[in-house]
């Protein structure tokens, strides 16, 4: 049985490095922004960056998660 995959959303997560908190652990601040599934990873970074240029901290790590349904076909 096939099993085909349906992208319908996509996620661009960026990361940025806060610091440390008093107790000297690392402090993760993140963005999140719904894009278009379709959208080419090559966009989707070079949106990220100009996001991240905008931003008071560094970046630590640029995400994309995609979302889907699996279906099985008989």
């Amino acid at each position: 049985m096939a099993v085909t995959f349906n992208l319908n959303g996509s996620r661009l997560t960026i990361e940025y490095d806060g610091g440390v908190d008093e107790q000297g652990r690392k402090i993760v601040l993140r963005g999140n922004y719904n894009i278009k599934a379709s959208a080419a990873d090559q966009d989707v970074m070079d949106a990220a960056i100009t996001i991240a240029n905008l931003q008071k901290y560094p970046v630590s790590q640029i995400l994309r998660q995609n979302t889907g349904i699996l279906t099985q076909e008989a």
